[in-house]
């Protein structure tokens, strides 16, 4: 499926809301932000350039489900969720880029 830039933009950004928004610990927003938002997402939806970003995101984020949540420290939770920030931070510079 080709890059749908609407739809990643969307959903990433939603994302990152979640991140911000929602209440609990990090592991607890990065949860609902994975499985609200990103979880319907392929690497295809996403910009050649971003892809392995994404990526590394969902294998993270597959690995502390596959370990329960407590197996992502607080320091890699933050540090996913930055990846997400970022992901979506360079997505929506795309947009303006055009």
């Amino acid at each position: 499926m080709p890059f749908s830039r609407h739809n990643t933009a969307e959903r990433t950004f939603s994302a990152v809301l979640t991140l911000a928004a929602n209440t609990g610990t990090i592991q607890d927003r990065l949860h609902n932000a994975w499985d609200y938002r990103l979880t319907s997402l392929l690497e295809g939806d996403f910009p050649e350039e971003l892809q392995k970003d994404f990526v590394e995101i969902r294998e993270r984020m597959q690995k502390a489900r596959k370990e329960q949540d407590s197996a992502m420290s607080d320091d890699e939770a933050k540090e996913t969720a930055e990846k997400i920030v970022n992901l979506y931070s360079r997505i929506a510079y795309g947009y303006c880029s055009e």
